[in-house]
């Protein structure tokens, strides 16, 4: 693998252990001397650095240990010193705070067709489909006209008080042309940067719902989405789709396949 900055010296019966991105070295026997220095290898920038252990009480020079990383904390026991046998027992902070994984993702996920916590409400094939303008419009510029440019600017009145109906009432938007489940994956891209979980049978209307709501990022995933799914026979009508709905890359793509597979007679039925 490659190594950027200064390694440990030669060693073996030395610990190691995994924390986070990195995995830490600690002691061990060089030949002639029992170690007691600490190294971190950075997996993301393959670096490796010393730690400074010399705060506090140090362990002294030992091979044969046993380390453990427990929350945010390292842990060593025991060893040999080359003389007698060890039972000491340390602990090293690797962080001074432990901090969570992120969760942001996870919980905008959680607004999607919530009603309780949502503002604006859509019909798609007479069903309600709940979510929140604001985020809609910094996500999307189709949605930014349409919720706050366009016809929904008399919801929005109503919603404040401006007419005599319930001020929590706000007349759902219908869409046309656009299945159910299409829209949720649509809202689950606005709200998460991502999609998962996508079939051919979903792919290339979402990538179709992409185009309409002029959402690149989205059109860019439906294509790589659906480029894997790619066989003799569907791939014709991939084809079609990418060329009625400009998406290049999948259209060279489906035609590469093509030419590729000239002789087979299920691409040329189609």
């Amino acid at each position: 693998m490659p190594c950027r900055g200064t390694p440990p010296s030669p060693r073996y019966f030395h610990s190691c252990c995994l924390y986070g991105n990195k995995m830490y070295a600690y002691g061990g026997y060089s030949g002639s001397e029992r170690l007691a220095d600490m190294y971190a290898y950075d997996f993301e920038t393959n670096h490796w650095s010393e730690v400074d252990c010399t705060n506090g009480d140090c362990p002294s020079g030992r091979s044969s240990l046993v380390a453990q990383v427990y929350e945010n904390s390292l842990y060593i026991f025991g060893g040999y010193n080359g003389v007698h046998v060890l039972n000491d027992f340390y602990k090293f902070r690797l962080k001074p705070v432990s901090v969570p994984p992120p969760a942001l993702v996870q919980d905008l996920q959680k607004l999607i067709n919530r009603p309780e916590l949502c503002d604006v409400t859509f019909l798609v094939e007479g069903k309600e489909i709940h979510a929140n303008r604001a985020i809609l419009a910094v996500r999307s510029e189709y949605f930014k006209v349409m919720l706050f440019s366009g016809g929904m600017r008399e919801s929005i009145q109503m919603t404040c008080g401006g007419s005599d109906m319930d001020s929590d009432y706000s007349p759902p938007i219908e869409l046309k042309d656009v299945s159910h489940p299409v829209f949720l994956k649509v809202l689950e891209y606005l709200y998460t940067d991502s999609i998962c979980d996508t079939s051919l049978e979903v792919g290339v209307p979402l990538l179709i719902a992409s185009e309409r709501f002029m959402l690149d990022r989205l059109k860019a995933l439906c294509e790589d989405n659906i480029r894997r799914e790619i066989s003799v026979e569907n791939v014709i009508g991939i084809f079609i789709a990418s060329h009625r709905h400009n998406a290049i890359g999948l259209k060279d793509i489906a035609l590469e396949f093509i030419l590729k597979n000239l002789n087979d007679p299920t691409v040329m039925v189609g």
